[in-house]
């Protein structure tokens, strides 16, 4: 399918006039109308810069591509899982809710810990040139490359 625009200069009853890619026909709207061919690439949610069609943020503000939808995802998952548990399967109950949100936001903080140290720790090694000195440090020694691999 094609993603790139052609734009022509004309404006048709308010929507961009576009050349598809793929046939070569003017049309408007995000398909042609003569192959069925996408028209125009993906854009950012919050800047409007087009982005590549694989990109997962924006080049131009950081933004996320698919913007909120693997959250909605998430809570529509909690809610499913809740749903079943405490209706059909009559497994969870009301009164263990709160162990449940607290045991979730000990694990999370558990993970979250994690990565804050690893962000600190990966920080420490590039503000310190670690990988240079050490590096320098091999090569000074060994001066093989037989031996060094």
């Amino acid at each position: 399918m094609a993603t790139s625009l052609q734009p022509d200069e004309q404006m048709s009853t308010g929507d961009k006039t576009t050349r598809c890619t793929e046939c070569g026909k003017t049309a408007t709207g995000n398909f042609c109308q003569e192959c069925g061919a996408q028209l125009g690439g993906n854009f950012c949610n919050q800047c409007g810069e087009e982005l590549r069609p694989s990109a997962s943020f924006c080049n131009q503000c950081g933004g996320s591509v698919d913007g909120p939808g693997r959250r909605k995802a998430a809570a529509a998952a909690v809610v499913y899982g809740l749903t079943v548990g405490l209706f059909l399967y009559r497994e969870i109950g009301w009164k263990d809710l709160p162990s449940i949100a607290l045991d979730a936001a000990e694990r999370s903080c558990v993970v979250l810990f994690i990565a804050a140290t690893a962000m600190l720790f990966a920080w420490l090694v590039a503000a310190h040139q670690v990988p240079q000195a050490l590096g320098d440090l091999l090569q000074s020694h060994i001066s093989d490359r037989i031996l060094f691999l």
